[in-house]
């Protein structure tokens, strides 16, 4: 009877090793993919209240989306040559404006899109200009 005991007790404590283990890193997979204003939207939505605040800690800048997955700079990279094909070249401060995203945000979306060649940029400083590159046949594919 307490060998049984031992083996069921091994078993089990194996058995939540396990499930515990791989909870873990469901969750941190789960949260590798999400920003941090859609978990203070989640948290704020388990507590009842309507949103998280955009501004934490009574910041008086607005805030605005960051693209911190490679998805998210990925949709910002075909948005911006979308954006460029359809209103011509344009300036980065305006492209930003126009666009949505932060400054940081926008140097990740700049330089997937050059990487990739999908834009070109013309100037130096407050110069530089930015144009989707025109390409004939098949249209550019932004993921690789």
């Amino acid at each position: 009877m307490a060998s049984l005991k031992k083996t069921l007790k091994k078993s089990l404590k194996k058995a939540f090793n396990e499930i515990s283990t791989r909870f873990a890193s469901e969750i941190v997979s789960a949260l590798a993919h999400v920003g941090v204003e859609e978990l203070r939207d989640a948290l704020a939505g388990l507590r009842g209240e309507r949103q998280a605040s955009k501004n934490p800690r009574g910041s008086s800048k607005r805030s605005k989306p960051t693209a911190t997955t490679s998805h998210s700079i990925e949709m910002g990279a075909a948005t911006l040559v979308r954006h460029l094909k359809d209103h011509g070249p344009s300036r980065s401060e305006d492209l930003r404006r126009a666009l949505g995203f932060s400054r940081e945000d926008m140097g990740r979306v700049f330089a997937l899109a050059m990487e990739r060649k999908l834009v070109t940029k013309t100037g130096e400083k407050r110069a530089t200009v930015y144009e989707a590159v025109k390409r004939r046949g098949s249209k550019p594919q932004l993921t690789g």
